[in-house]
C-alpha cells in the first residue's frame, strides 16, 4: 500500500478539486534571438502600464497568447517579472513579453541538452524559473540536464547544469554543474529547484534509470562558489524555508512492518538533520507564512477486521523548530497558497464538513473564513496574492477579499493562475496560456 508523498505546489496552481484537466501543444516562436552564454540582450525597460497591488479587473481585449511547454493538468513552467514572462523550457530559458506574447530572448545553457543522446530522452522541468536576489541582482534559476563533455577514455553521462539567468540584461551570469552518476536512455528524469536563497540553492533530481526512478536526489548548490554542498539519496524536499529543507525521507529496505516514510527537516548549508516528525508518514506540505509550514500529515488506521481506514490531520508548524503552532485532527487541507501577507487560503475538507475553502491568520492557523456558507458557494481557488483571492464558480470568474472571504470583484474578466500587480496570466479550457493586463 503506497502512501501519499506530495512536493511543493507551484504559486499559482489551483485548489480546485480538480484541476483544469487540460493540455496545451508544445510549440516555439518561429524565429526566437537566440542569446548565448556571455552575450548581453537589451535591458527591458521599465513597464509602461499601472500598478495595482492586487489588481481585481483585467482587460479581457488586451488579451495575448503565450507559447509555452506542454503542461498535462498543471500549470506551464512560468514566472512573472514585471511585464515579462520568463519561461522554462527542456532546452532553455525564454523572455516573452507578457503584453504582446512576443518571445524577445530565449538563452541557451552552455551544455547540450540531453535528449536524442546519452542520458534521458526527455529532462522535465517541473517548476517556474526560481526568483532569488542575491549580490544586487535578481535572478532566474531554472535546472537542465545535460550531457559530460567526452574526451578520450571519459564516459558519457549526464549533469544537472543549474543556469542563473539575470532577469534585468537577460543574460546567463553563472552556471553550477552536479554529476548524476546513474544515466539510461530509456528512462526520463524529472528535475526541479525546491528554493533558493542569497546562499544556498536546492534542487531535486528524480529517475534516469531503472534503479533510481523512484529514488529522489536532493541537491545543495553554494551560490556563491557554484559547487556542490551535499546530497542525500530517498530524500523528497517539498520546501526551501528560512535555511531549512523539509521535505521525505523514503527507507527503500524497510519491512511491512516497518515505517517507509519519515518527515524531516535538513539544515539547507549541511544537510544534517534539524529535526523530525515522530510517528507521522510524509504528506503535503506549504509554506504558510516566513518561517511557518503548512504540512497535512496522512494516518493510517488497521481495524481488528482487518478494514484499512485513513485520516489526516492539518499542522501548521514552525520551521526552526518543528513545534506544533496550530494543529486540526482529523482534517485534510491541499492547494494550499499564501497571500505573500497575512492569509493561508487552503481546499480543505473533513467527514464534518465536506469540501470547503479556507481562509487561516497563517501566522496561528486561526480560521479566519470558509465557503460554502449560508447562501454562498465555495469557487475553485487559481491564485491568491496580496490579500486577494482569485478563482471561479459556476457563475463566472471572481475575486475574494484574502482576509474576510467576501466578494469584492464579481466581474474581473478573468480567474488568473499566476498574477501579479500588472499581469494575470490564464488558460483556456484548451490548455491555451494566455496574458491580460491589469485595469483596476
Amino acid at each position: 500500500m503506497a502512501l501519499r508523498t506530495k512536493a511543493r505546489l507551484t504559486g499559482g496552481l489551483t485548489i480546485a478539486l480538480a484541476l483544469l484537466g487540460a493540455c496545451s501543444e508544445q510549440g516555439t516562436i518561429s524565429s526566437p534571438e537566440e542569446v548565448a552564454e556571455g552575450e548581453t540582450a537589451a535591458s527591458p525597460a521599465e513597464p509602461a502600464l499601472p500598478a495595482f497591488d492586487p489588481p481585481t479587473v483585467f482587460d479581457q481585449a488586451s488579451q495575448a497568447m503565450i507559447d509555452t511547454p506542454y503542461r498535462e493538468d498543471s500549470l506551464p513552467p512560468l514566472v512573472l517579472h514585471g511585464t515579462d514572462a520568463i519561461v522554462a523550457h527542456s532546452d532553455g530559458i525564454a523572455f516573452v513579453d507578457a503584453l504582446s506574447g512576443e518571445e524577445s530572448v530565449f538563452l541557451t545553457p552552455p551544455g547540450a541538452p540531453a535528449e536524442g543522446g546519452p542520458g534521458p530522452a526527455v529532462a522535465h522541468i517541473e517548476d517556474p524559473p526560481t526568483i532569488v536576489e542575491t549580490g544586487g541582482a535578481t535572478l532566474a534559476l531554472v535546472p537542465f540536464i545535460v550531457h559530460r563533455e567526452t574526451t578520450g577514455t571519459t564516459a558519457p553521462g549526464i549533469l544537472l547544469e543549474l543556469v542563473a539567468a539575470d532577469t534585468d540584461t537577460r543574460e546567463i551570469v553563472w552556471t553550477a554543474q552536479v554529476d548524476l552518476a546513474e544515466y539510461d536512455p530509456d528512462y526520463e528524469m524529472d528535475v526541479r529547484v525546491i528554493g533558493a536563497d542569497a546562499t544556498t540553492a536546492i534542487l531535486a533530481a528524480t529517475g534516469g534509470s531503472a534503479s533510481s526512478d523512484d529514488n529522489t536526489q536532493t541537491i545543495a548548490v553554494d551560490m556563491a562558489t557554484r559547487e556542490t554542498r551535499w546530497r542525500q539519496d530517498h530524500f523528497t524536499p517539498h520546501l526551501y524555508m528560512e535555511g531549512t529543507v523539509l521535505g521525505c525521507e523514503t527507507n527503500p529496505d524497510a519491512d511491512l512492518d516497518e515505517t517507509a516514510f519519515s518527515y524531516k527537516a535538513l539544515n539547507g548549508a549541511t544537510g544534517i538533520e534539524a529535526w523530525n516528525v515522530p510517528d507521522r508518514d510524509c504528506g503535503w506540505s506549504y509554506a504558510a507564512a516566513p518561517g511557518i509550514a503548512a504540512v497535512t500529515f496522512p494516518e493510517t488506521y488497521v481495524w481488528f477486521s482487518g478494514e484499512v481506514e485513513y485520516a489526516e490531520s492539518f499542522h501548521l508548524l514552525d520551521v526552526a523548530s518543528g513545534e506544533a503552532i496550530k494543529v486540526y485532527e482529523e482534517y485534510t487541507a491541499y492547494g494550499c497558497l499564501f497571500d505573500g501577507e497575512a492569509v493561508l487560503v487552503c481546499g480543505g475538507w473533513s467527514y464534518d464538513t465536506g469540501t470547503q475553502v479556507v481562509g487561516y491568520d497563517a501566522q496561528t492557523g486561526e480560521v479566519a473564513w470558509s465557503l460554502p456558507d449560508s447562501g454562498r458557494i465555495a469557487p475553485a481557488v487559481t491564485a491568491v496574492w496580496h490579500g486577494a483571492v482569485y478563482g471561479s464558480t459556476e457563475n463566472g470568474a471572481v475575486v475574494l477579499d484574502a482576509a474576510t472571504g467576501a466578494d469584492i470583484e464579481v466581474e474581473p474578466g478573468m480567474a488568473p493562475y499566476i498574477v501579479n500587480e500588472y499581469l494575470g496570466v490564464g488558460m483556456t479550457e484548451s490548455g491555451q496560456v494566455f496574458t491580460q493586463p491589469a485595469v483596476g
